[in-house]
């Protein structure tokens, strides 16, 4: 599953455009999949299922990677 799109933008806002783990600035349009540069919304609990807005969480590819 996956967020909304309307909370993962309310999120991205929120935190100020920035990896919520290391604080790197972020471009909404850098959102993808795979590869340096680009972010992902996160499922903070590992449950993909969880599409809650409180278990959003924005990460840069590196962090996520590692989260």
């Amino acid at each position: 599953m996956a967020f909304s799109e309307d909370d993962v933008e309310l999120r991205f806002s929120v935190v100020g455009k920035k990896c919520e783990k290391c604080g790197k600035k972020l471009e909404w349009n850098d959102r993808g999949p795979a590869g340096v540069g680009t972010w992902q919304a996160h499922h903070a609990d590992g449950n993909p299922d969880n599409d809650a807005y409180s278990n959003c969480k924005i990460l840069c590819w590196t962090c996520h990677l590692t989260a």
